[in-house]
């Protein structure tokens, strides 16, 4: 059954400074369904949040009335019982608040699961922060990248050590690669390529949903697609009984570790990551079968063209879209630029097409890593080869291509 837990995260906002929130704070931030905040927090903050989240002011803002603890506690409670994700945004240093202390006190009287991040101390604020960004995300303008202190005694032996690395997945949708880079030694920076957003009209998604039981596969080519369509399909009231006994096939891991997120298992995945290899896979016994294809607003049509030859009967709904970043981080352009980023990750061809409307020559000054041949063969066309290309199509494959491609 599917299933979705809630959760309170208690974020520090640090000394006031809009560039000073945690690495950690800001994952917390990309990912809430409803921010609670204090009216001294900046609001480029807020802005770091899915536009679908739900944002209230705890303060004064607006002349209203602040709103008594006890009532915060209450909201805490019961919007993480009803399965959302809560940020409660503190300005300040989180962990010596007593207002905290009463919150989480609050939470686990309910038995209501939270994790507390600390902001930035406001001691440590002045020194050792990174010249250029380490995080951005929200709309592309105007500029509001989040930071977080550099480790004053890096570990020299790993492989990544004092390389800088940009990672140019959109905004939510990067921890994972960051947290790998990171702990190969790495200083990574972000600058989304392209941003993720709920189609324009979800009719054509809901009426799949309601005649779902027509279908014999339901097919995810991505990892957004798995979140978007799930996620609708409880939104709509339903759970994994809607799905009944259809069988469900996924491009590769990560499309597949989002899936059981939902508790939900792959019947199939191919051996290689890329449409071609499950088109493949799924062709054999195709012949007669029903599809539902899950995808995104741009895309190439290999998945439906090869079913289609194959005797199958398709139906494709967009639960997504995909737009290019329209404005870069001037900080990051002239970073790249100045040639002060050893790497830059391209980790689809509507980034890597995006990438190059960005930066354009300045992308001679780094280094490119390519997630997977179609990928770099766009970039190649385009006039800027990569420098590396992973062999297995992932963010672990990505990663051992730049530590085994030349540093």
């Amino acid at each position: 059954m599917v299933s979705r837990h809630g959760m309170v995260y208690l974020v520090g906002a640090g000394p006031g400074d809009p560039g000073l929130l945690t690495l950690r704070g800001l994952g917390c931030l990309e990912k809430a369904d409803l921010v609670l905040y204090d009216e001294q927090v900046d609001s480029h903050w807020l802005s770091l949040a899915p536009r679908r989240a739900e944002r209230v002011c705890l303060g004064r803002q607006g002349g209203d009335r602040p709103i008594p603890q006890e009532e915060i506690n209450a909201r805490l409670v019961a919007a993480a019982r009803s399965g959302r994700i809560v940020v409660r945004l503190q300005g300040g240093e989180m962990a010596v608040s007593g207002q905290a202390a009463k919150e989480i006190s609050a939470l686990e009287a309910a038995g209501i699961p939270y994790e507390m991040i600390p902001g930035v101390p406001a001691g440590r604020a002045g020194g050792g922060l990174a010249e250029i960004p380490r995080m951005h995300s929200g709309p592309p303008s105007p500029v509001s990248p989040a930071t977080e202190r550099r480790p004053e005694n890096p570990d020299t032996a790993r492989p990544l050590s004092g390389r800088r690395v940009l990672v140019t997945r959109p905004a939510g949708r990067a921890d994972s690669l960051m947290g790998q880079l990171e702990a190969l030694g790495a200083e990574v920076f972000r600058q989304p390529a392209i941003e993720i957003l709920p189609p324009a009209d979800w009719e054509t998604v809901d009426r799949a949903i309601e005649r779902i039981d027509e279908f014999d596969w339901v097919v995810f080519s991505s990892a957004n697609g798995v979140r978007f369509f799930l996620d609708r399909l409880l939104r709509l009231g339903h759970d994994a009984r809607r799905l009944g006994e259809i069988r469900l096939a996924t491009i590769g891991p990560a499309t597949a570790r989002t899936l059981a997120q939902y508790h939900l298992h792959a019947d199939c995945q191919p051996g290689e990551y890329r449409a071609e290899a499950l088109a493949g896979t799924l062709a054999a016994d195709a012949k007669g079968r029903n599809y539902l294809l899950v995808r995104a607003s741009r895309g190439r049509e290999v998945l439906a063209e090869t079913l289609r030859a194959a005797g199958g009967t398709i139906q494709q709904v967009v639960v997504y879209r995909s737009r290019d970043t329209r404005r870069a981080d001037p900080r990051i352009v002239q970073a790249v630029a100045d040639g002060r980023i050893d790497w830059v990750t391209v980790t689809s061809p509507a980034i890597a097409r995006s990438l190059v409307g960005l930066f354009g020559e300045r992308l001679r000054r780094t280094k490119l890593v390519a997630i997977s041949p179609l990928t770099a063969e766009v970039l190649t066309q385009a006039g800027y080869p990569p420098r590396a290309v992973a062999t297995e199509y992932t963010s672990e494959g990505i990663v051992e291509a730049m530590v085994s491609g030349g540093l």
